[in-house]
């Protein structure tokens, strides 16, 4: 279908007006075509993101409150942070245990491969697990509390 999509703008771009709206259109489509139809190849991507715009609304609520971060290095700390709570909460991760666990494996992964750095994202995330010493013995817990 995409291809369809595809070769139909393509047909549009060399038939129309190139000033013609329809024709600008399908133009910016086509400069931009594998981000646009990189959703149909990776299953993780949604195709809009109504579903994180949805999730923080109550910071788009709270903007005019938080106008002024300081400077633009706490605004962009502060949109990392509301990413990764808010990535927590739809993968239902405790935050504190995520963070906790995350910053403690990054600098182990200093020269680590994107595939085992993905791991620590919230959707792929799994906790460590744990040694818990005690006088009946040696067993393994997750760190999630």
């Amino acid at each position: 279908m995409l291809e369809n999509i595809k070769q139909w703008a393509q047909l549009q771009e060399k038939e129309l007006n190139p000033k013609s709206l329809i024709a600008t259109a399908c133009r910016y489509m086509l400069k931009r075509w594998d981000k646009f139809t990189y959703y149909a190849t990776n299953p993780r991507i949604l195709i809009d993101n109504n579903l994180l715009e949805n999730r923080f609304r109550g910071v788009a609520l709270g903007r005019k409150n938080w106008l002024f971060a300081g400077n633009h290095q706490s605004a962009e700390r502060s949109g990392i942070m509301y990413s990764i709570l808010e990535s927590c909460a739809l993968n239902d991760i405790e935050p504190f245990a995520y963070v906790q666990d995350a910053l403690q494996r990054l600098p182990n992964l200093l020269f680590a491969t994107n595939e085992k750095i993905d791991e620590l994202l919230p959707s792929n995330w799994k906790p460590t697990a744990v040694k818990i010493y005690s006088a009946t013995g040696i067993r393994e817990s997750t760190n999630v509390a």
